[in-house]
């Protein structure tokens, strides 16, 4: 099934859109968490990065994920006839689930700890293990 330029044309602008979202985003991610942390604040910081990832990173992620299939199935690219296309496809799935099954749990689990321990929890051995993981996940 083919559709026409003009609709291929607003498919790619929400695509674009789409991923322009999700880089800005994971760049406020990346910056909220590199923020020198003191202990007073560190649970509303990590609140505010559960905020955006839930509601902006994820929704612009799986709109790339869904604006990509349209492209594959109503154009001649189609799904796996370029490599490139797979590609992104790995691309585009590995951060709904990394951070669906990882981020955001080890980010809940920081802010349990900044709740309950908010005297020492920079120096709190979990919460340094949670952090790292969320470091690695955004490839700091």
């Amino acid at each position: 099934m083919t559709i026409k330029k003009t609709d291929i044309q607003t498919l790619k602008a929400f695509h674009l859109l789409f991923i322009s979202i999700w880089v800005g985003s994971w760049l406020c991610l990346l910056l909220l968490l590199l923020a020198d942390l003191n202990n007073a604040g560190i649970s509303q910081i990590l609140e505010k990065v559960t905020l955006i990832h839930s509601i902006i990173t994820s929704p612009s992620v799986i709109g790339s994920l869904v604006t990509g299939i349209l492209f594959s199935a109503t154009t001649n690219w189609g799904f796996f006839k370029h490599h490139w296309i797979t590609i992104k496809y790995a691309i585009n799935i590995f951060p709904i689930i990394g951070g669906a099954l990882i981020f955001l749990p080890h980010i809940r689990a920081m802010i349990d700890i900044a709740k309950n321990n908010p005297s020492d929890t920079l120096s709190n051995p979990a919460f340094i293990y949670d952090r790292n993981v969320g470091y690695n996940l955004l490839g700091v």
